[in-house]
């Protein structure tokens, strides 16, 4: 069973998601890029979920960024959208959920799914920053879902900061359980 307590367990599903070493080191900062941006939105409404074959943010009531084997799934805001990733035959996109329905996250209207593969994260996560950043700010007005907290996996935020030389650190309410 993986324990989301240690970093090991952190490398280990990251060879596995990405192989490439470039490639894994592109997602990672931006991973850690989203955390910064999240928690500067949110300090207590933001979470991460590692699993065997994925990690993935949450902001408020919404997935915001799901690192998965050879795939990147990143949720934008509609308003800020690059059109240069509109039109490009490797993005998939979806703006809806169902027909009618404002956005793909009914708490976060503006959200737009997008999702290509990790071999363009390099071309692609620079172009879609902006929108990503603007989308977290927005779903940190959501209310937490009360699973982030239950799901919350420590060693993926101490992976993070070890391996990029970089500070920054854990949802208020981990802080919090930890100090009391």
């Amino acid at each position: 069973m993986l324990d989301r307590t240690h970093t090991d367990e952190v490398k280990a599903t990251l060879d596995y998601l990405f192989p490439d070493p470039e490639i894994c080191t592109v997602c990672v900062n931006a991973l850690a890029d989203s955390i910064v941006a999240a928690d500067a939105a949110g300090p207590d409404g933001w979470g991460i979920t590692l699993t065997e074959n994925m990690i993935r943010l949450n902001v408020g009531m919404i997935e915001v960024l799901t690192l998965h084997p050879d795939w990147i799934h990143i949720v934008l805001d509609s308003q800020r959208f690059p059109e240069a990733v509109r039109s490009d035959s490797e993005v998939e996109l979806a703006f809806e959920r169902s027909p009618g329905r404002k956005g793909v996250f009914s708490s976060v209207p503006v959200s737009v799914s997008c999702g290509f593969p990790a071999e363009s994260a390099p071309k692609f996560l620079p172009l879609v920053r902006e929108s990503h950043e603007s989308l977290i700010r927005a779903a940190a007005d959501t209310r937490r879902n009360p699973a982030t907290q239950k799901g919350y996996s420590p060693a993926v935020v101490q992976y993070l900061c070890a391996a990029l030389q970089r500070h920054f650190g854990h949802p208020k309410y981990y802080s919090d359980a930890t100090t009391a």
